[in-house]
């Protein structure tokens, strides 16, 4: 029997991208024969591509947790994975725990005993589909995003109530224009920013999980997980309180201390190389030269100079780390050259820290392009080294520059991105766009930053807590900047707010009681004690 669910009964859902069905999975029992829901305990490993922190975890978890599927043989998921038509059939089929008993084969390609054939069958006696005009289902068929539309609008039976959403590329004459139009106008899918739906692309295993798991929290409606029983815990260039900002030493303390993000800085040297750290100019508060990198360079000396003019080999030359940073009066002093991308992935490995997160900031200075590398080169760079070793599923990609975060979309569309500001950087009231917004103005959005990242796309907020940015609640002349309805609004568009970078205790109390999923902060031994105080799970220790 089909549910007919009323279309009312799905409004609200949050678009990553497309419904589909994952892998091979032992369907979830169940006696009440409703859609399967999140188990009260779930005791499975992660599957190992889906490690806490990184887009989709939550959903695929979920997927995992509901027994809607087990993955893969070497227990991955494959997010990216586009899934099959046989997949997408036993998934939709699990999640509504159909009691099914089937007869004969209808489908020559789709025998008794194959993968998929229970699952198949009843798709086929409930006139979710028909196969192919050959008489074939083809199980192992890419499934295109029109596709599933129409599994899933025939498998729902909701009530389609008139609308004026419509899409250029699907005309009415479309064999899957009413099931699109259904999941368009109630939000579960609103297509592509050029404002198509293309209903011949292919749909991935990580968006079927996204949006299968916030479908069930809509049909089967349960008190939401409050943001802090999954607190992210970032480390502010590793901990810059507490050690050497941006070092190895700060990084590994981190990890021994226990947190759940990296938080980092990069910058894109003359030859390409990816450095950790926070200025694009070299300064003596964090660095001093020891020797030219060849004899009499005319570069040299280098402080002063801008990292995009300098080679790899040349900045290697720097001394840094060399003194204690007033600012922070218990800060270990660590002296060393300056890090590379890749060895913080050194350190994350070395200490098996897997589940632990790098939020990895592109430093492209939209306000002064000339005095980083240019945007592309900086965020291709910067990528390449993600995927050279094989980092992808611990990173998540922020900037201030958000044409930054525009290209990361373009370029690497799995990797999650968080979209920084200091509020002046939105230039409110200021005649045109700000450079630093990707091309959006402000002004078109009334300010409203949490709107802004709806237009962007992003998973993340993350602004500054207040100002000034080194002031506390309770200080003379202290702005806050996060507030409760930007939180409330954020959560309501499905985005998280992180603020950084906060190391008052009090302060972090005042924006925890808001809700928000996540402090960048340079004092992680301060927040973990507000967390432990606040009696939230604190993120292991590795090592």
């Amino acid at each position: 029997m089909q549910r007919k669910l009323p279309a009312a009964a799905l409004a609200g859902l949050m678009t990553i991208g497309f419904l589909a069905t994952p892998a091979t999975a032992t369907p979830t029992e169940s006696a009440t024969g409703q859609p399967a829901g999140t188990t009260a305990e779930c005791t499975s490993a992660n599957f190992a591509d889906n490690q806490a922190g990184s887009q989709y975890f939550e959903h695929v978890r979920w997927m995992q947790c509901s027994g809607i599927t087990t993955g893969y043989a070497d227990n991955t998921y494959r997010k990216g994975t586009d899934i099959d038509r046989g997949e997408s059939m036993a998934f939709v089929y699990r999640y509504l725990n159909e009691d099914f008993t089937p007869g004969e084969a209808s489908f020559p390609d789709a025998p008794a005993g194959s993968t998929h054939f229970e699952a198949i069958e009843w798709g086929a006696a409930e006139e979710i589909t028909t196969g192919y005009e050959d008489g074939t289902f083809q199980p192992e068929r890419a499934v295109e995003r029109g596709e599933f539309a129409s599994f899933l609008y025939r498998a729902l039976d909701p009530e389609l109530e008139a609308t004026d959403v419509s899409f250029p590329d699907v005309a009415e004459s479309n064999t899957h224009h009413d099931a699109i139009i259904w999941l368009a106008s109630e939000g579960i899918s609103t297509g592509y920013k050029d404002g198509n739906f293309k209903a011949k692309d292919p749909i991935t295993r990580g968006e079927v999980a996204a949006l299968m798991s916030r479908l069930d929290s809509v049909i089967n409606p349960e008190e939401p997980e409050a943001p802090q029983d999954r607190f992210d815990l970032q480390a502010h260039r590793g901990g810059q309180g507490l050690y050497t900002e941006s070092t190895p030493e700060a990084f590994a303390h981190a990890l021994e201390l226990g947190v759940s993000t990296l938080e980092l800085d990069t910058q894109v040297t003359a030859d390409g190389a990816v450095v950790v750290t926070h200025d694009r100019q070299i300064t003596t508060d964090d660095c001093r030269d020891t020797a030219p990198a060849t004899p009499e360079d005319p570069q040299y000396p280098y402080v002063g100079k801008y990292i995009t003019d300098l080679t790899l080999d040349q900045v290697q030359t720097l001394e840094c780390g060399y003194q204690q940073d007033p600012k922070y009066p218990g800060q270990v002093v660590v002296t060393g050259p300056m890090m590379e991308l890749d060895e913080v992935f050194e350190v994350v490995r070395e200490y098996g820290a897997d589940e632990v997160m790098l939020n990895i900031e592109t430093k492209v200075e939209a306000g002064a392009p000339e005095e980083t590398a240019p945007r592309e080169t900086f965020v291709r760079a910067v990528l390449a080294e993600i995927l050279k070793h094989g980092m992808e599923d611990q990173v998540m990609i922020q900037s201030f520059d958000w044409g930054a975060l525009e290209l990361v979309e373009e370029l690497a569309p799995t990797l999650p991105r968080s979209a920084l500001t200091n509020g002046d950087f939105l230039q409110v009231g200021q005649p045109g766009a700000s450079p630093w917004l990707g091309g959006l103005d402000a002004d078109d959005f009334d300010g409203d930053l949490v709107a802004m990242a709806q237009e962007l796309g992003v998973e993340v907020i993350s602004p500054v807590h207040g100002n000034p940015q080194d002031g506390a609640i309770g200080d003379e002349g202290y702005v806050p900047y996060v507030n409760q309805t930007m939180v409330d609004d954020a959560h309501a568009a499905g985005i998280n707010v992180v603020p950084w970078t906060v190391d008052d205790p009090g302060t972090m109390e005042y924006l925890m009681d808001f809700g928000v999923d996540g402090i960048i902060t340079d004092y992680p031994d301060r927040l973990r004690q507000v967390m432990q105080d606040r009696g939230l799970d604190l993120p292991q220790a590795a090592g």
